[in-house]
């Protein structure tokens, strides 16, 4: 890598904080005060929550330090710690953290993205950046490269090379999942990560906030466009991971989540009209977001691809009760393997930190959970991904 290159970092779901200036709220997973305000009370019913945690409700990436290229618009306990190690090892290259809004279309989200890159740019006089994402960031920075091809500035001639890591390339199969179950903790969602559960935050307190039911669970999705695309896509590889689903005449697995009955549509039984209106308004979403970035990537792309960890990988129903299949090996605990390691042709192979960085190419980490991937406690996925952008 040129010594002086920017690297910039996208994170994932939830990875960024926010502020909401109608309630007042903050989404910040390093304050648990703040992430208190999220819990229903008799004061904050899940009805009144979904709607304050809505897409439709405005809401600012927090910026501590207007200086700091960005690192305080992502959690701390997050990310923080990579951001130090990777300034450290790569000291004249600037390292910048984009946050986003989590809650919007990714295909939106985008734009913002583009656009910071190019500020980035100008500020840093570069002509180029190196990218590293994680999780759901992945899709953003995909969705950017499908939105920018064939224009003057494409966004691929100003990057010179890209990590991904854990990124859910064909959805999750847990999210779906949860439509019926909500976070089930103690349960199926007994091993919930700290990312997932706001850094200092308990795993029942994420339960409470996202709903440990299907109900309440599905009426907060119904009004995040960009979780909403994060169920799996049509594409997810054989066998089929919903037992529920035929393909019968030429139906998609698209037409499956909108269409009756439930199970295996994810118009649960007992929301609101309000909350169908919205669920169909995201479903009409999904199918072309992923056909929008099915197959984009950069052409210079490394991916770390987790697995080794209990994942939810196949769902069937026995009548309207989930029978979720948690497979011992399956992925990194949120995103099985074969969705992980979906963007390049290659599977993944062991990372070997003796040999030299190659051709673009997968490499397999095990017993990392999703959300742990640039944790303090986890150092081997860091030190991975600074051996690999210190080859592009």
């Amino acid at each position: 890598m040129a010594d002086n290159l920017p690297i910039v970092f996208l994170p994932g779901i939830m990875g960024s904080r926010l502020y909401f200036p109608n309630s007042e709220k903050y989404w910040d997973p390093d304050n648990v005060l703040r992430m208190s305000e999220w819990i229903p009370v008799p004061l904050r019913s899940p009805d009144k929550l979904r709607k304050q945690m809505s897409f439709l409700e405005p809401a600012v990436v927090v910026s501590d330090d207007p200086n700091d290229r960005g690192w305080s618009g992502v959690p701390a306990s997050f990310y923080t710690d990579f951001l130090g190690n990777l300034q450290a090892r790569f000291p004249n290259a600037p390292v910048y953290a984009i946050g986003y809004d989590w809650r919007q279309d990714n295909w939106s989200t985008a734009d913002a993205v583009v656009a910071k890159i190019r500020e980035i740019l100008a500020r840093e006089h570069a002509a180029q950046v190196q990218v590293v994402t994680h999780s759901m960031g992945g899709l953003v920075f995909r969705a950017a490269l499908a939105k920018t091809k064939g224009t003057a500035q494409p966004l691929a001639a100003l990057v010179k090379g890209v990590v991904h890591v854990f990124q859910p390339v064909y959805g999750a199969v847990v999210l779906y999942r949860r439509l019926f179950t909500g976070v089930q903790v103690p349960g199926l969602d007994g091993e919930v990560t700290l990312h997932d559960v706001g850094g200092t935050l308990s795993n029942l307190a994420f339960a409470w906030i996202l709903g440990d039911n299907a109900i309440d669970f599905t009426g907060k999705v119904s009004g995040m466009p960009g979780a909403m695309q994060l169920v799996p896509s049509n594409s997810f590889p054989p066998p089929p991971w919903n037992q529920s689903f035929s393909g019968a005449n030429g139906q998609t697995i698209y037409d499956m989540y909108r269409n009756p009955p439930t199970p295996p549509s994810v118009l649960v039984n007992g929301i609101s009209d309000e909350v169908r209106a919205d669920m169909l308004a995201r479903l009409a979403e999904v199918a072309p977001f992923y056909d929008q970035i099915s197959g984009v990537k950069h052409d210079r792309t490394w991916t770390v691809v987790g697995g080794g960890l209990k994942t939810d990988t196949m769902i069937a129903f026995n009548g309207n009760n989930p029978q979720a299949t948690q497979a011992a090996n399956g992925g990194d605990g949120t995103v099985p393997l074969p969705s992980g390691a979906g963007l390049l042709s290659d599977p993944p192979v062991p990372f070997d930190p003796e040999k030299a960085i190659g051709d673009p190419c997968q490499f397999l980490v095990e017993g990392v959970a999703h959300a742990n991937a640039f944790a303090k406690a986890v150092p081997n996925v860091q030190s991975m991904v600074m051996q690999i952008v210190g080859a592009i």
